[in-house]
């Protein structure tokens, strides 16, 4: 069994080919799992990956190729990774956080195993994941990344409080949302915004002190908040040039605004409004690069973990943690 994945991410394509992939989100997952064998398909904010498991290179050729054929405009920048060894490898290192944005997040073990534990996910598939989920923990812990990773709230909420910002609007109810809820630190108000999951405002709201207020009610936040942090899910933009466009004239300060969803929330035409500062996750890879320079030496050390768990996983030596084939058994050939 040969392993192999096809995907773009935040370093391999700008924000506005991910935007494209989203919105032909269902296209692209009915298109891969009609080409035939196991596969997977990971969404999140910052990657999209085709995952698959075949019984040699050839067909594997021919399924990219058909997949290329389709989709070409889409993933002319998208990388592969092919045979068992570097998936494996790309697996624990995307599990351990190393791949993401902001290294080293905890979120992201989280979301794989939510994705992983979905009904129709492959069994071939499904048990390699579970492996690779167990051992990333371990790596996680051994290596330190568990005990000082941040989150994207932390590190935004350090930035906001640098600046002297302190009343922010979050738009949406989300996983994102919840972060902020649970990570405002003292000093900061917090303003929940919704337009249906108005309870679940309110809920966040109580975790963290703050309020919930009515998507309708925007437009009086806007003209006294510091900062809006958009992340929800809507395929269309939540926040237009209307919203904005006589907000500025009534203000005293400037409005720092930042999309944090994919597809992106707010529509890219208010950055040319006098006054607004606006940041989707591209424009802030920068500060995330900053924060991932205190992980350095513990990147170094998960890195050197990877390599022997990776090792260990091809040659048999796994945690004998599930009933029927396990993760050994699946992993019969290595190409690559």
């Amino acid at each position: 069994m040969v392993l192999y994945l096809i995907g773009i991410d935040y370093k391999s394509a700008p924000i506005s080919i991910r935007e494209s992939v989203h919105k032909a989100r269902n296209e692209i997952v009915d298109f891969w799992k009609n080409t035939g064998e196991e596969k997977a398909v990971l969404f999140t904010c910052n990657r999209i990956e085709l995952y698959g498991a075949s019984e040699n290179v050839f067909q594997i050729t021919d399924i990219l190729d058909l997949f290329y054929s389709r989709f070409s405009a889409l993933f002319e920048r998208s990388y592969v990774r092919l045979g068992t060894r570097r998936v494996i490898e790309h697996m624990l290192r995307l599990s351990c956080g190393l791949e993401s944005q902001v290294k080293g997040e905890e979120e992201v073990l989280a979301q794989l195993d939510s994705w992983v534990n979905e009904y129709s996910f492959p069994w071939i598939l499904r048990n390699i994941w579970k492996e690779v989920l167990i051992r990333a923990e371990d790596i996680r812990i051994r290596s330190g990344i568990e005990e000082k990773s941040s989150n994207i709230a932390e590190i935004i909420f350090k930035r906001l409080i640098e600046s002297r910002k302190k009343d922010i609007v979050i738009v949406g109810t989300g996983k994102i949302a919840r972060l902020f809820s649970e990570n405002k630190p003292a000093g900061i108000n917090l303003h929940f915004v919704a337009r249906k999951k108005h309870k679940r405002a309110k809920q966040l709201a109580r975790w963290s002190e703050g309020k919930a207020v009515l998507l309708d009610d925007l437009r009086e936040l806007l003209l006294r908040a510091d900062a809006v942090i958009s992340a929800t899910s809507s395929p269309h933009y939540v926040l237009k040039k209307e919203h904005f466009v006589d907000i500025t004239e009534k203000r005293i300060e400037p409005l720092d605004l930042y999309d944090l969803a994919m597809p992106r929330d707010i529509e890219p035409a208010v950055q040319n409004i006098s006054g607004i500062s606006l940041k989707n996750l591209d424009d802030l890879d920068q500060l995330f690069r900053g924060y991932a320079k205190t992980l350095e030496e513990n990147i170094k050390s998960a890195e050197s973990l990877i390599r022997q768990h990776s090792a260990e996983l091809l040659e048999g030596r796994y945690e004998d943690s599930y009933k029927g084939r396990g993760a050994s058994e699946l992993i019969s050939i290595e190409t690559g």
